[in-house]
């Protein structure tokens, strides 16, 4: 590994540190302070996201008050927050569905836009 990659994981890490993450408790997540209770989505988006050596799965979650968190399938609530929106319905499609077509590449680099800013699954 030659100097480069080794500042760049180092950078890379302290930058993770930063971040709280969050996690799911009942069906709210919790990042923080901050409470996000699931029943208040009114947006979620699904993604790539870019990051050091490949992209992840992302979830933009808007929230009724204009709050927002991003959630990656690198954290460790990722398989609760999936399963738990799948459990209240509040997407269009189940998480199977939208995870093969981020996954496939269906769509090119387009977001899938799972619940629209007036809360209704489109």
């Amino acid at each position: 590994m030659s100097i480069v990659d080794r500042i760049n994981r180092l950078i890379v890490a302290r930058l993770r540190r930063r971040r709280a993450r969050p996690s799911l408790m009942g069906d709210q997540l919790v990042e923080g302070s901050r409470s996000f209770p699931l029943t208040e989505l009114v947006g979620v988006i699904a993604y790539e996201q870019d990051i050091y050596l490949g992209s992840v799965v992302a979830l933009a979650l808007a929230f009724r008050g204009g709050r927002s968190l991003n959630v990656t399938q690198e954290d460790a609530c990722w398989d609760d927050l999936v399963a738990a929106l799948d459990r209240l319905g509040v997407t269009n499609a189940p998480s199977g569905e939208w995870l093969a077509r981020l996954l496939a590449g269906e769509g090119g680099e387009e977001p899938i836009v799972l619940l629209d800013a007036r809360g209704a699954p489109r």
